[in-house]
């Protein structure tokens, strides 16, 4: 691995969400997705909160490379997010029910389309009025060293201590129509505040630096300093290597 970088594993298959993660912490950070590890288990996310659903995609992965991987062939971190869209006037669902939103009506194990879940959120809110739509989207990173679990110690246990939290908020409002094709789940629904389009319309400059997803990784960004500087672990490099020694 170049010194110059760090590589850190993102706890997800969705190829957009990898796209815009590496976007915004750019060239220093090499990100590689599950679809660099097809041999990893697929955790239950079964908490009822974004934290705790990051939490378990995080500590799943970390302690499945360090048991499967050599040493060489390691990632540094891995970088989970559990994200959703909250309505104000749905008491804040679908929430972390979000990519199952629709497959909730009739028992479907798994996620269903964002065609379908779009389309179920159109009828919910078919008469709530323009003032009432209010609606925001969370993301939850976890960030988790992929270290060796100390001798005797209960590896979720152990990796849970070592897992950073990270959130970031978006809000805006619900359109009574999708309009866009960039994007992905909710965003062509979805008007940010301050604008008047929806984030399928919105270009990747703009979409990458207020998304609620970017908050979360400014705040990731800030704390372990991909640019080079960390105020309690040191530069990237001495940051990577700490954790690869342990």
């Amino acid at each position: 691995m170049n010194p110059a970088r760090i590589s850190i594993a993102i706890a997800t298959g969705n190829r957009h969400k990898v796209d815009e993660i590496q976007s915004i912490l750019g060239p220093r950070v090499d990100c590689r997705s599950l679809g660099d590890f097809p041999m990893a288990p697929t955790p239950v996310e079964n908490a009822e909160t974004f934290a705790g659903n990051a939490g378990i995609k995080a500590i799943c992965l970390s302690h499945w490379l360090v048991e499967n991987l050599p040493w060489s062939e390691r990632p540094s971190f891995v970088l989970a997010d559990d994200s959703g869209l909250e309505v104000r006037t749905l008491a804040w669902a679908p929430g972390v029910h979000s990519a199952r939103f629709a497959a909730l009506d009739d028992g479907r194990v798994g996620n269903a389309s964002d065609g379908e879940n779009n389309a179920k959120l159109i009828r919910l809110l078919a008469t709530v009025p323009a003032n009432q739509r209010q609606a925001r989207f969370r993301c939850v990173l976890a960030w988790t060293p992929v270290a060796t679990v100390p001798t005797g110690a209960d590896p979720a246990t152990w990796l849970r201590a070592q897992t950073q939290h990270f959130e970031g908020r978006c809000e805006g409002r619900i359109a009574e129509k999708g309009s866009g094709a960039r994007g992905f789940g909710y965003d062509p629904l979805f008007i940010p505040e301050g604008f008047g389009i929806s984030f399928a319309e919105l270009g990747e400059a703009v979409k990458n630096r207020i998304s609620h997803r970017a908050r979360a990784l400014t705040q990731l960004h800030a704390c372990v300093a991909f640019t080079g500087v960390c105020e309690d672990a040191g530069s990237l490099e001495t940051l990577s290597a700490k954790t690869l020694r342990q």
